[in-house]
Order: structure tokens, then C-alpha cells, then sequence
């Protein structure tokens, strides 16, 4: 009996997981305000905290991902990462500790534009040295905290750093990210070499090309 309802307790939770949601929708006390895109790991809306009247970004398993506990288990690591990292120039993890109906994570909503946008307004071309200086200088800092916390982010890339209205940047996305001490997550159907090939070190690409 015991077996029985915690089945169809899953099954009540993967079917609203599963669920594209679409403007005005509620999960929880957060109000789907519209989709920012999708990929081969996630789902990821704007959306309104109504208990702290704010925006957020709401990022939920794809559905192709939940029957694999290691996807759960990275949404969980990513919200300790989000406790451990804080730094002005990381997307924060918001409300970690607050009780859900389904197993998703909500961040900091950032206004901007992505490098890889700025860096298109200047192709072919590069991007002026001072805000190059900017961005870099930035960045460093916030890598610099985040392996002081035992934290390797695994994809740093342009679509991977925002730009702020006001300059600041932020690296988003530790969804791949080792915490140091915690035992390796491996998604099904991805390698155990994570990152993007174009901004690998030449050591880990000759372990991607090996593959």
C-alpha cells in the first residue's frame, strides 16, 4: 500500500514537471510570467515571486532527464553551490531552503544581454580594450572566490557570462559545476567530460576528442 502511493506521488510530480508552462501559470508562489529558453538539460521561465515580489529565473529537469536520479541530485548540488558561492559577479541561488512541490531552482533574475550578444555588436571586429579589461578583470575575481569555495564551474563561455545595464557581469549556469569533496555526477547520455569543446583547456579536449 505503502509502495503504492509514494508511485503515484511520483507520478503526480513528474506529470507537473513535465508540463510546459505557459504565462500566468502558478507554481508554488511563483507566477510564470514567460519562457527564456530550453536545452538538452533544462527548461528555464521568468517568473514572479509573489512572497518577495521580485523577478526570478525558475529552472526546471528536462523532461527527457528525470527518470535519472543524477539530474536530482545536480539540482541539488547547484543550490549548494548557490549557498557556498556569494559573490557580486555570480547568479545567486534564491530560496534554497523553502519547501516545493517539485524539484526545480530559482535564481537571480539579471537585466542584460549575454558577452556573446555584446561580442556580436562588435564582430568582426573586438571588443573595445577598456571594457575587455572590465569583463576580464570581473571575471577573474568571481572564479577566484568560487575555487576558494571548492567550486570549478566547468563552463565558462560567453553565452555563460551576462552583462549587466550597468557593466557588472555575472557567470551563471553551475549546472555542470564540481564542488570540491562531493562525488562525481555524470547525467545519462552525457560523457563524463563536461564542458564546451571550444573553451576547453588542451588537456581536457584530448580527453573529449578520445572519446
Amino acid at each position: 500500500m505503502h509502495g503504492t502511493l509514494l508511485s503515484k506521488q511520483v507520478e503526480r510530480q513528474l506529470e507537473q514537471m513535465t508540463t510546459t508552462y505557459t504565462s500566468g501559470t502558478r507554481v508554488d508562489h511563483y507566477e510564470i510570467i514567460r519562457m527564456l529558453g530550453h536545452g538538452g538539460m533544462s527548461y528555464v521561465y521568468l517568473a514572479y515571486d509573489a512572497t518577495n515580489q521580485q523577478k526570478v529565473v525558475l529552472k526546471f529537469p528536462n523532461a527527457e532527464l528525470l527518470g535519472d536520479i543524477a539530474v536530482f541530485e545536480r539540482y541539488r548540488r547547484e543550490a549548494e553551490i548557490g549557498n557556498r558561492v556569494r559573490h557580486p559577479n555570480v547568479q545567486q541561488v534564491l530560496n534554497a531552503d523553502e519547501k516545493r512541490t517539485a524539484d526545480y531552482l530559482v535564481v537571480e533574475y539579471i537585466q542584460g544581454r549575454t558577452l556573446r550578444s555584446v561580442l556580436e555588436d562588435y564582430a568582426p571586429g573586438p571588443l573595445p580594450v577598456t571594457d575587455a579589461i572590465n569583463i576580464t578583470i570581473q571575471i577573474c575575481e568571481a572564479l577566484a572566490c568560487c575555487h576558494e569555495k571548492g567550486v570549478v564551474h566547468r563552463d565558462i563561455k560567453p553565452e555563460n557570462i551576462m552583462i549587466r545595464d550597468d557593466g557588472t557581469i555575472k557567470i551563471i549556469d553551475f549546472g555542470i559545476a564540481l564542488l570540491e569533496g562531493a562525488r562525481r555526477v555524470t547525467w545519462r547520455g552525457l560523457s563524463g567530460t563536461m564542458g564546451t569543446p571550444d573553451y576547453m583547456s588542451r588537456e581536457q579536449l584530448k580527453i573529449y576528442l578520445q572519446l
